[in-house]
């Protein structure tokens, strides 16, 4: 069988990488270049409504047979409300 050689790994000290040199870039600057979407969560509100069990469960049908959160049918609706044109 032949004899293996240390690696003999001090011959790599004098070895040094040159910097790269580089202008500093802000994310704000490459995120606006790029047009990437915010990760910024939009802020939520809770909203407690008291309305008749009729009309809940109206809205709940109406919400699944549409396959709509309720925010998202809640927003259609005032959309659809305010084009009628009552303000």
């Amino acid at each position: 069988m032949s004899e293996r050689k240390a690696l003999n790994l001090d011959d790599f000290d004098d070895f040094e990488v040159e910097p790269k040199k580089t202008t500093p870039v802000t994310r704000k600057e490459i995120n606006k270049a790029a047009i990437f979407p915010s990760r910024q969560a939009e802020s939520h509100v809770n909203l407690t409504v008291r309305i008749l069990d009729d009309e809940g469960e109206r809205f709940k049908k109406l919400c699944k047979e549409h396959r709509y959160p309720y925010g998202e049918m809640l927003t259609i609706l005032m959309d659809t409300f305010e084009k009628q044109g009552r303000k």
